[in-house]
């Protein structure tokens, strides 16, 4: 018996190699973005604190703290800010009277995590027609936000 011939498969050819770019130190730097919401946090954080000395509970109500009634896009960026300073211990919601309030605090030190303090999370989903009714619920007759208006947002006016 003859053998037939087997054709040889090529092997595809290798990749090319990648290599690192060559970054200045100018590209390490934070960039405006960044340092706008750094900002935006810090007077977030500010606004906790003033309001909630003012408040015989020191607390603040979540939904009139990060609420813009004229720009959606505002709202969204004061939750994710908001998202930070709790995530960083700086403050904490808590729910109580059928609502949910912020209150600052110190963060916790390493100490207190390896004695079982949890960090836990909680995840919102806000979208357009939510926004409006919250507004509509926290925010009526035309009640100014506790957040100064930034502008650039999605302004329903």
């Amino acid at each position: 018996k003859r053998r037939g011939e087997r054709k040889r498969r090529g092997r595809p050819p290798p990749e090319p190699m990648q290599t690192a770019a060559t970054v200045q130190v100018s590209q390490l730097q934070e960039a405006p973005e960044d340092r706008a919401q750094v900002s935006r946090m810090k007077v977030l954080r500010q606004t906790i604190k003033e309001h909630a000395k003012k408040d015989p509970d020191g607390r603040v109500n979540l939904f009139r703290l990060v609420l813009h009634p004229t720009s959606f896009s505002q709202t969204v960026e004061n939750f994710f800010d908001l998202s930070f300073i709790v995530k960083d211990g700086f403050a904490e919601i808590v729910s109580t009277d059928g609502a949910a309030f912020v209150r600052p605090r110190t963060p916790p030190d390493a100490q207190a995590y390896s004695s079982g303090l949890i960090k836990r999370q909680n995840i919102v989903t806000l979208d357009y027609d939510i926004w409006k009714k919250l507004c509509a619920r926290w925010l009526p007759n035309g009640a100014l936000p506790i957040l100064p208006s930034r502008g650039g947002g999605m302004d329903i006016d």
